[in-house]
């Protein structure tokens, strides 16, 4: 939606609606980070396949995976809450995780673009690396990661999988040099 209304596509009644929406879900966040739930609480274990041992947070039962985010927020006496904003607020706790491992890849990936590939490099010697992704290296041959990044068709994994041999020769070779 934020894009959207960038590019003016996006009218002012659901862009308000969007904006109160994210507010509350921002809300919500807020307070189920605070708000602390007891191994005795009855409705909250009733929920779990396996009982709380300890006191945890609702972010932290959140994302477990048999939970159900509007259950969990009545049984911990969040109500009035959107059934469209409480699904929201699920989607984000179970999958926070791996959204942060992907940015950090994506940030990673970004951060070596530049990290040139010498031209005679054999794509072939990587193991691992599909033979697909093998025979577009080898006939685009791009001159550093970002390129090779760009190919149609390149995984995020192949990219890493190069860079992580592209420093290993990088390695070698410094050994050699000494």
């Amino acid at each position: 939606t934020p894009k959207g209304r960038e590019l003016g596509i996006i009218d002012e009644k659901r862009w308000t609606k969007f904006c109160e929406k994210r507010d509350q879900i921002d809300e919500i966040r807020k307070k189920i980070k605070k708000i602390f739930i007891s191994a005795e609480d009855k409705k909250v274990n009733a929920m779990l396949n396996k009982p709380l041992c300890r006191e945890y947070s609702l972010l932290e039962i959140m994302k477990r995976p048999e939970i159900k985010g509007m259950a969990l927020l009545e049984a911990a006496g969040l109500k009035m809450i959107s059934s469209s904003v409480a699904e929201q607020i699920e989607i984000d706790c179970k999958y926070e995780g791996y959204i942060s491992r992907q940015e950090k890849e994506v940030e990673k990936n970004k951060s070596h673009s530049d990290q040139p590939i010498p031209s005679d490099f054999c794509f072939d010697s990587i193991p691992g690396l599909s033979n697909e992704a093998k025979q577009k290296l080898a006939l685009i041959k791009p001159k550093n990661l970002g390129q090779a990044g760009r190919i149609p068709g390149m995984t995020p994994a192949a990219v890493s999988l190069l860079m992580v041999y592209l420093k290993k020769g990088d390695s070698i070779q410094n050994v050699h040099a000494d």
